[in-house]
């Protein structure tokens, strides 16, 4: 799985890989415990970004500058896969991070997702024992409301009902326990209903800190579109439904992550059959959206 390929100021990591964290409130002031120093944790930022039109990259552009602010390494792209999706990206971006040296806490950071003040944020990583949502209210701006942003920083006073997703701060135990997402969800939907399910029969349900989150405006396709990144709500809810919500004990969860797919589901080659896994040794070469053979012809693929 790959980045895309984007200028250093924007897909990072920005500090320096693998350095020592420390959490709000002591930063700079080792910690000594008899005599001995303790390793602080490391913090890690995550964002799932591709940058599909102007909108959404401006909507980063904000974010990314808000996570900078923070200290912690921030990692931001997506998985590669077609259409973009979601799930495999927060694996990919988790594996990334890793890379680097092993992170203890990870803040996952919607592209198009601010906080109105990032205290609230700090609050929820020095507490956070498994998932913490660093905010109990949440402010979806229009257009308008979004330009104002763009060009003041101000954000209107008024505050509904917490976002579902957003942003949220994970612990490593809980993210191995609760098995990172299943790699089978495409495009955008339920795949966050599938592992806040696991959160709740493994490590207990979701905890909040006091702060509001503001959601940018960028479009969206209309109800029943065809798109192929919102158009996997449907197919990503059947999976939900036929395999995941049923589970009920953390014995039956672990057997599920033991039993589902380390990666995507396969690709059939319509010219060379069979399940390649994505990478048919006939077709060797990923132009655009297509497979390219030897021949130059070009091979659509399947999902299977």
């Amino acid at each position: 799985m790959v980045c895309h390929d984007e200028p250093q100021w924007l897909t990072g990591p920005i500090q320096t890989p693998g350095r020592a964290f420390v959490l709000p409130g002591v930063d700079g002031v080792p910690a000594v415990s008899e005599g001995v120093m303790v390793e602080r944790p490391r913090v890690v930022v995550l964002i799932p970004y591709r940058g599909a039109d102007v909108h959404r990259v401006r909507a980063y552009g904000a974010v990314r500058a808000q996570a900078d602010a923070l200290g912690w390494d921030v990692y931001a792209g997506d998985s590669g896969d077609l259409p973009f999706s979601i799930a495999r990206t927060w694996n990919h971006l988790a594996a990334l991070a890793d890379a680097d040296g092993r992170w203890d806490v990870a803040v996952r950071w919607a592209a198009d997702v601010l906080l109105a003040d990032t205290r609230s944020l700090r609050r929820a990583v020095g507490r956070v024992r498994a998932y913490v949502r660093p905010f109990d209210a949440g402010v979806r701006l229009t257009q308008a409301e979004s330009r104002t942003y763009y060009r003041t920083g101000r954000v209107p006073r008024r505050a509904g009902p917490a976002f579902f997703g957003g942003i949220s701060v994970n612990t490593r135990r809980m993210w191995d326990t609760v098995g990172g997402f299943d790699p089978r969800f495409e495009g955008w939907g339920h795949e966050d209903r599938a592992f806040i399910h696991g959160l709740n029969l493994c490590c207990g349900p979701v905890e909040t800190c006091p702060g509001r989150a503001v959601q940018l405006w960028h479009p969206r396709p209309p109800r029943g579109s065809t798109d192929p990144y919102w158009g996997r709500r449907r197919a990503n809810l059947a999976l939900y439904r036929a395999e995941i919500k049923s589970l009920s004990t953390p014995a039956e969860w672990a057997a599920y992550v033991a039993a589902r797919p380390a990666g995507p589901r396969g690709w059939i080659c319509p010219d060379h059959g069979d399940d390649w896994d994505g990478s048919c040794p006939y077709c060797p070469d990923f132009v655009g959206g297509v497979w390219v053979g030897r021949d130059g012809r070009e091979v659509t693929w399947i999902r299977r």
